[in-house]
């Protein structure tokens, strides 16, 4: 009677974390793409959008590079994981098999390195001053070859992905010679560039960033003169600002990167002892899911943390709603209601339309 009735409790317990995780499914999956979408958007157009610009130029693409990133993993991996979940088999095809479930982890090197690319401009613009900036040709260049190395560091994973007769989209352990060279391609190609080598790249980068802006504030406190202490001041505040906004970033993008980095270290190390502990499915379908949530936090980071980003976003918006109003006032002769044209708009702009 006993193991009937712990069967019985197994097959329950089951079933309601089933029910529960695809309740949690079909509620945070869309919002996760409605999210990013939309914020993402929001980022890129106001980096675009933004002429007065507090971050170099490097940085500022950088942030617009994060942001594209984001966006098209969203667009392209979101919808079809979704359908793959919900269905429990992969309904579009060999070609999307292989592309989409290699596009997430290529972007995540994408994300990881630029983080990282950004952590060394950060540290060399911060620890040795007096260098030229990066100008916008060598960090397109970057950018280029970071999109390149992501892409060619998961080529083993495109060829060996195939649909099994169950509708199963995964790798086929045939096409690996053997299960150390299977180890050893993940590490290389996945583990190392997606999480070991950008964090590892980003610790020391900013560990030297505090140690020099520890270094500036001594040497501000045995300044004499008054204008040279404001300076250095100053440019301490800026940097602050800055790496508060770029640390942000790393923090989330670690909380998000690191579990399932850590489940498919422990499948593809200890595959038998791995897919024996209890609720390993459901916790790999939510650290997959935490991760690209991550596509989607960046643009909320950049809120919560940087002033000067809401700054600029309201900016931007006042000055949209001022320009309908002037078209308003254009149109109809009467100026529309809640906008002050004086405090929105340019001068010449006003004097034009008051002289109309």
């Amino acid at each position: 009677m006993s193991l009937p009735m712990n069967s019985s409790n197994e097959t329950l317990i089951q079933n309601s974390m089933d029910f529960t995780f695809r309740v949690m499914r079909l509620g945070l999956y869309p919002l996760v793409l409605a999210l990013g979408i939309f914020g993402n958007l929001l980022v890129a157009f106001v980096i675009l959008q933004n002429r007065r610009r507090d971050f170099r130029p490097s940085v500022r693409y950088f942030i617009l590079n994060l942001a594209i990133s984001d966006l098209i993993v969203l667009v392209m991996f979101i919808p079809f994981d979704f359908a793959y979940l919900e269905q429990d088999v992969w309904i579009f095809g060999l070609v999307m098999c292989k592309f989409v479930n290699t596009l997430n982890y290529a972007f995540v090197t994408v994300s990881g390195t630029t983080l990282a690319a950004i952590s060394i401009e950060r540290h060399r613009s911060i620890v040795y001053p007096v260098k030229k900036p990066l100008s916008a040709r060598f960090t397109k260049t970057i950018i280029i070859v970071i999109w390149i190395y992501a892409v060619l560091s998961l080529v083993p994973f495109i060829d060996s992905l195939y649909i099994t007769s169950t509708g199963k989209c995964q790798n086929d352990p045939n096409w690996w010679p053997s299960t150390l060279a299977f180890q050893v391609t993940f590490t290389l190609s996945c583990l190392v560039p997606g999480c070991v080598l950008p964090l590892s790249c980003i610790t020391v980068c900013y560990v030297a960033i505090a140690i020099s802006l520890n270094r500036q504030n001594k040497r501000r406190r045995y300044r004499n003169s008054k204008r040279v202490q404001t300076t250095l001041s100053h440019r301490t505040r800026q940097n602050r600002k800055t790496i508060k906004v770029l640390s942000g970033l790393v923090a989330v993008y670690s909380l998000c990167i690191i579990p399932h980095f850590i489940i498919l270290t422990m499948v593809i190390f200890d595959r038998d002892n791995t897919e024996a502990l209890p609720s390993i499915y459901p916790a790999h379908e939510f650290t997959r899911l935490l991760m690209t949530a991550n596509s989607c936090l960046n643009p909320i980071m950049y809120s919560a943390v940087s002033k000067e980003f809401r700054d600029k976003l309201r900016y931007i918006l006042c000055r949209g709603r001022a320009i309908a109003g002037v078209h308003a006032e254009l149109n109809v002769g009467v100026p529309s209601p809640g906008v002050r044209l004086e405090a929105m708009t340019p001068l010449p702009l006003v004097a034009r339309v008051n002289r109309s």
